[in-house]
């Protein structure tokens, strides 16, 4: 009864990181896909896509998607193959690499485990070599450019105008380690300059989400609406003024997120600490049940090696206890070190404009 209480309340508190951490990071399983499908075709292969069932699919089963493995964008890339292995049916014992390559089909993805899916497909995470190759190949593109040379035009359901300016906050600590980085909007209603009694103002918060909601929905619906040229050209005129307007809202707003994000590294540096404190602490006792342990009792009926191998684990004993003591000390402050900050940097990294699609 006392390990399946012990177990319930670990599995309980998994299931709270589990929701802080998908909070902290803020993507759905779709936008995870749209992502690494806008990686694919920076590569020059398809995008993920719907998996076509004959029969149908069981009720209970969750969406299954077809990778491109075929593709020859990735076929021809070497690093790729090493990848596309881990889509794999599990290899059997015996089973040369050719064989298993030609036998086991790549599997297809599902976005969300219900923990029915077994060995027919392929749980895609943020974790999963694949998705790492696919993330690192996205986030090197995307952020190539050292100054603001990307621009977005697209059609929204709102009625009004608007643009968002996307920044990059990124804060590094000992060594240019990056402890934090995250992308911050600046949204505002935008006005034609000959309209305009000031620069342009931020939307409230409660607004803003609601920008970022239309925002969402454009790329999801990417190409099934198009910007008269005319719109385009008034944009295009106005971009540079738009980018001076809010840029001053984002370095002011990026400086809050910043003593937050110090505020929760050194939450984190305590916790981390604590730990380690902890698992030194629990190490020591150990050992010292171990070390004053009668030691006459221990070698009762041993041969002379055997002897000699219980007097060398007793002086590593020793050595550990007085190492311990040495790191109950210093490892707490290693600790709480790499969780300073010692720089950070503010990037703008694009500007959006979601015009109505009524006009």
């Amino acid at each position: 009864r006392s390990r399946q209480e012990k177990l319930k309340g670990e599995v309980e508190g998994l299931r709270d990181r589990l929701q802080r951490s998908r909070q902290q990071i803020g993507i759905t399983a779709p936008q995870f896909r749209q992502t690494l499908s806008m990686s694919l075709r920076l590569a020059g292969a398809p995008a993920i896509e719907p998996e076509v069932v004959a029969n149908g699919a069981r009720e209970d089963a969750p969406d299954m998607f077809e990778f491109p493995a075929t593709s020859d964008a990735l076929t021809r890339d070497v690093g790729w193959i090493a990848a596309l292995d881990t889509l794999r049916e599990r290899r059997n014992r015996g089973e040369s690499l050719s064989e298993w390559r030609r036998r086991a089909k790549i599997r297809p993805l599902i976005f969300e485990e219900f923990g029915n899916a077994g060995q027919g497909a392929v749980h895609m995470h943020l974790e999963h070599r694949v998705a790492q190759r696919l993330l690192g190949r996205f986030t090197s593109q995307g952020l190539i450019h050292h100054d603001l040379s990307k621009a977005c035009l697209t059609s929204s359901p709102e009625s009004v105008p608007r643009v968002i300016l996307l920044g990059r906050l990124s804060v590094y600590g000992p060594g240019a380690a990056r402890l934090h980085e995250e992308i911050v909007p600046i949204t505002a209603r935008w006005l034609e300059p000959s309209r305009r009694n000031g620069p342009l103002t931020p939307y409230s918060e409660t607004t803003e989400q609601i920008t970022l909601s239309s925002f969402q929905d454009a790329l999801n619906n990417a190409g099934q609406f198009t910007v008269p040229e005319q719109v385009r050209a008034r944009i295009s005129a106005s971009a540079q003024d738009d980018i001076a307007d809010l840029r001053p809202h984002l370095e002011t707003r990026c400086k809050t997120l910043l003593e937050e994000a110090e505020r929760l590294l050194s939450e984190r540096a305590n916790e981390e600490s604590m730990s380690m404190v902890q698992l030194l602490t629990s190490q020591r006792e150990r050992i010292e049940g171990e070390f004053n342990t009668d030691g006459r009792q221990l070698t009762l009926g041993f041969t002379q090696e055997e002897l000699r191998q219980n007097e060398a684990d007793r002086r590593a004993w020793s050595r550990r206890l007085d190492e311990i003591e040495i790191e109950l000390e210093t490892e707490p402050l290693r600790i709480a070190d790499s969780y300073r900050v010692h720089a950070h940097r503010i990037d703008p990294l694009g500007v959006v404009y979601l015009w109505p699609r009524t006009g």
